[in-house]
C-alpha cells in the first residue's frame, strides 16, 4: 500500500566517504519510489561542513561517527542546539560507539553497510512521526507582539493568573487573556490534563509525579489531591500509547 504524503522531507547525510554517501542516497531514493515519498537530500562531507551550513534545518539526519575533524558525536551535540527536534540516525561501522548516540537523542543507529530492509523499517517509524507533527493542532492566540500560532506539541504547560493565560514552551512564554476551560476544550484530551485549577499540563513533558508535585523538565508544578488520581491514570495511559 502506497501512502499519500505530500510533504517534502528534508534529509541531511553527513558522511565523508563518497561510496557510503552514494549507497545511502540510492537507498533513500528507492524508498521514495516505493512509498511515494519526497526526500530533499543534502550532502555534507564533514561535521564542520554540516554545522556551518547556515540556518537550514532538517527533518532527518544520517550522521557518520568516525569522521576527520569533529566526529559525529560532537557534531550531534552542537547540532542539537539548533535542531532539537530533528530525527537523528548514526550510520557507522562502529556499533559500540553508536550507543553513545542516545546522549544526543539519536533515535537509532544503523550499522554499515546499510541494508535496505533495516533502513525502511526505521524510515517508516520516523515518517509516521513526521506525519503526526504535520497534522498537529495549533493554538492561535493574540499577544502584545501580534497573532501567534503555537503547535500543541510545543506547549509544555499553560498557566492562568488573574484571567491571563501563559503558554510555556521550550523557546518562549506567550501570554494572552482568556479562559483555561476554553483552551482545555480545544487541545487533545489524551495529551493535556490539569494537575490543579491553574495548570493545564502536556503529558509529553512530564518526567515525574511525586506526592504533591508534577515535574516537567526544570519545572515543578503543584498537583492537587482532587486531581492527582485522574492525572496519574491519564499519564499511565499516555505512556502505554507512546512506549
Amino acid at each position: 500500500k502506497r501512502e499519500i504524503f505530500i510533504m517534502t522531507i528534508k534529509v541531511a547525510i553527513v558522511e565523508d566517504e563518497e561510496k557510503a554517501y552514494e549507497s545511502l542516497k540510492n537507498l533513500l531514493l528507492a524508498n521514495a519510489r516505493e512509498k511515494n515519498r519526497e526526500y530533499s537530500i543534502s550532502k555534507f562531507t564533514s561535521g564542520e561542513d554540516f554545522l556551518y551550513n547556515g540556518n537550514i534545518t532538517f527533518d532527518i539526519i544520517f550522521m557518520d561517527i568516525n569522521m576527520p575533524g569533529i566526529d559525529g558525536l560532537e557534531t550531534a551535540r552542537q547540532m542539537r542546539k539548533k535542531m532539537p527536534d530533528s530525527y537523528l540516525f548514526f550510520v557507522t561501522d562502529l556499533a559500540q560507539y553508536a550507543i553513545k548516540g542516545y546522549e544526543v537523542d539519536a533515535i537509532d543507529y544503523i550499522v554499515k553497510p546499510v541494508i535496505y530492509d533495516h533502513l525502511k523499517t526505521r524510515l517508516d517509524k520516523v515518517v509516521s512521526l513526521l506525519q503526526e507533527k504535520a497534522c498537529e493542532p495549533k493554538i492561535t492566540i493574540k499577544t502584545e507582539e501580534g497573532i501567534m500560532a503555537i503547535k500543541a506539541g510545543d506547549i509544555e504547560y499553560i498557566e492562568i493568573i488573574d484571567h491571563r493565560l501563559f503558554f510555556h514552551t521550550e523557546k518562549a512564554t506567550y501570554s494572552t487573556y482568556g479562559s483555561l476551560s476554553e483552551i482545555e476544550k480545544i487541545l487533545p484530551k489524551s495529551d493535556f490534563i490539569r494537575c490543579n485549577h491553574c495548570y493545564l499540563v502536556n503529558l509529553k513533558y512530564v518526567t515525574a509525579i511525586e506526592k504533591s508535585s508534577v515535574t516537567l523538565k526544570e519545572n515543578n508544578l503543584q498537583i492537587s489531591r482532587t486531581k492527582k488520581k485522574a492525572f496519574v491514570e491519564a499519564f499511565t495511559e499516555y505512556l502505554g500509547k507512546h512506549s
